[in-house]
């Protein structure tokens, strides 16, 4: 058996190149190696947070900028269930959202996650269920970081409520 890889027409007659099975196999191997190194670089130089995870909230996969934000290693990571990110009064609304996104298929809105020094990080997100070649789901999670304007909002609330937060020392 052979594959035709390119049909070239010249004048007088058409030529094929052909490749047996065996290269083609390695050709194919090269081209998804070479998908997957652009897709790794992509996801891992995205300027917002990314991520893979389960249904339950287990993360699977967290881009540097997220890992970073939330001031956790790679490693860390591998062990980090949504839930734990989430201060106690909003499991309810992780539990929610969970449901929502096997419905609908799709979510997107503000998410307030915990990160491991307990400061608040602000999330504009915008995620997708997914499905595997092996037929499981998992979600796929883009979201942008709006901490800051999120804390100059309220600073601006205050000031303009004729509060202005003293300066300790």
């Amino acid at each position: 058996m052979t594959f035709v890889i390119k049909k070239y027409k010249t004048k007088a007659n058409e030529i094929a190149l052909t490749i047996n099975p065996c290269c083609a196999s390695l050709l194919f191997i090269a081209s998804t190696m070479k998908s997957e190194k652009k897709f790794r670089k992509f996801f891992e130089n995205s300027i917002g947070l990314m991520s893979l995870r389960d249904l339950e909230g287990n993360l699977l996969a967290v881009n540097e900028e997220g890992r970073k934000s939330l001031l956790y290693t790679k490693e860390e990571v591998q062990n980090l269930n949504l839930f734990q990110l989430v201060n106690p009064e909003d499991k309810l609304l992780m539990e929610e959202y969970l449901i929502r996104i096997q419905k609908e298929k799709r979510d997107k809105g503000l998410m307030v996650l915990n990160a491991k020094d307990g400061s608040k990080v602000y999330w504009m997100y915008h995620n997708m269920l997914e499905v595997d070649d092996q037929g499981k789901l998992y979600v796929v999670s883009t979201a942008l970081n709006i901490t800051e304007r999120i804390l100059l909002e309220k600073k601006y609330k205050l000031k303009s409520n004729g509060y202005i937060p003293s300066k300790r020392k």
